[in-house]
């Protein structure tokens, strides 16, 4: 089976102590791709280039065609 892949990224609200994802938007995005068809297949953090703040980046595929 063939696959297209696409990258979401959702930014983490950072603070001088630290940060936090606002898991119902996270979940919003990923059940309006779920809908569209698309499958989570990883998910992992990347701090901007300063450390002021981190993205959370999904990956996620679906069947081409």
């Amino acid at each position: 089976m063939r696959w297209e892949y696409k990258t979401l990224q959702h930014k983490v609200k950072s603070s001088f102590f630290g940060g936090s994802l606002h898991m119902e938007e996270f979940d919003d995005v990923l059940n309006q791709q779920g809908h569209a068809g698309w499958e989570l297949v990883s998910c992992c953090s990347s701090p901007t280039w300063d450390r002021s703040s981190v993205w959370v980046i999904a990956v996620l595929k679906k069947p081409l065609g």
